[in-house]
């Protein structure tokens, strides 16, 4: 009950925050670090609200590439610090938290070897023997995220988002219950490019090889533990030994 009624609460909260009074709270506080690292806090990430951070924002969004991006400088109002602090937010944001969540989900599915199995299983019927997983021929898509709001949160359980009844709105225009990428103005320009790129990544990684862990290393001495940095990751590394998979002529194929 005491939980149910936690949950609610914190879906009304982030509503308020995120949706109804979006505008109040867009802006972040002033930072000395993003003063000094990012440019006087001029990216799209840091910078407030207001003309510039639209500005930014539709550059980020729109004119992504670098030859693009210079041509339309002087379009934009944009100095050479301005490009350099949105190049910085490409780097940071577009690498550092794709690595860290792939490496989350690799080490949750070492610990849960009838998941990876699973998946494995599922990957390799998908996909054709000697087919490319290049993101255009695979449209069937699964995500494997953790949630503060499920039962069970801490466990790795990716079947939970494929009930039919559990639908997650990652955007946060319905659900708040789960929004790995922001919600409002300020959710993250990247949203589609990460779910997609994270996905082919992983997809990859299970169907072309088979993982181990070192010698002596069993699941349970994997740590989960987290520490904090521009993204949250992982403490310790992970290192895992690939096996090229041997993928049988006999898996049933699927027409994508």
């Amino acid at each position: 009950m005491a939980t149910a009624l936690l949950h609610d609460l914190l879906r009304r909260l982030s509503s308020a925050i995120l949706r109804t009074h979006d505008h109040v709270f867009v802006s972040r506080p002033r930072s000395m670090v993003a003063e000094v690292v990012i440019y006087g806090q001029s990216d799209s990430c840091y910078s407030p609200y207001g003309d510039h951070f639209r500005k930014v924002r539709k550059v980020v969004t729109v004119h992504l590439l670098i030859d693009v991006l210079l041509s339309r400088q002087h379009e934009y109002g944009l100095t050479r610090n301005h490009i350099k602090a949105i190049l910085l937010d490409m780097f940071e944001a577009g690498t550092d938290t794709s690595y860290s969540t792939l490496d989350v989900a690799m080490a949750e599915l070492m610990r849960k070897p009838e998941a990876m199995a699973k998946l494995q299983a599922e990957v390799r019927r998908m996909v054709p023997r000697g087919q490319e997983i290049d993101g255009c021929g695979c449209t069937r898509r699964r995500r494997s995220s953790l949630s503060a709001c499920w039962d069970n949160p801490h466990d790795f359980m990716p079947e939970r988002f494929m009930d039919g009844n559990n639908h997650v709105d990652l955007k946060g225009k319905t659900d708040f219950r789960y929004v790995p990428f922001g919600a409002g103005r300020r959710m993250c320009p990247g949203i589609h490019a990460a779910a997609a790129t994270l996905e082919i990544m992983l997809a990859n990684l299970v169907y072309r090889f088979d993982w181990e862990l070192p010698a002596g290393v069993r699941k349970e001495d994997i740590d989960m533990t987290e520490v904090f940095g521009l993204t949250v990751h992982r403490k310790e590394k992970l290192f895992l030994v690939p096996k090229p998979a041997c993928i049988c002529m006999c898996l049933s194929r699927v027409v994508i």
